[in-house]
């Protein structure tokens, strides 16, 4: 039985390590998304108030606002999946050493 847990413990370590990379890899395409955005809106806003075109888009101040909050989650996701993957880590190390002894 201690074989067949610490087997568990490194398949739960293993799956939150691929999903921490999956969110790690979402961020980081999100950022990318919103910078593009970003400058967007900034160089529309630009013609807005010295051309009078092109107004009515998005408010980069918005932009960075909204990605202040999804940044805040991913953040948030990241450190609680890291932490599973050391804690889960250590159970299946506290189990196998358990077994050795």
């Amino acid at each position: 039985m201690p074989r067949r847990e610490s087997r568990r413990w490194a398949t739960v370590s293993a799956v939150c390590a691929v999903v921490l990379a999956a969110v790690c890899l979402v961020a980081v395409l999100d950022h990318s998304h919103k910078h593009r955005v970003r400058a967007a809106a900034q160089r529309d806003a630009w013609f807005c108030r010295h051309q009078g075109t092109h107004c009515g888009g998005a408010s980069p101040a918005a932009i960075e606002a909204s990605w202040n909050r999804r940044e805040r989650g991913y953040a948030i996701a990241a450190g609680a999946l890291g932490a599973a993957v050391l804690a889960s880590t250590a159970g299946a190390v506290r189990v196998r050493s358990r077994t050795v002894t």
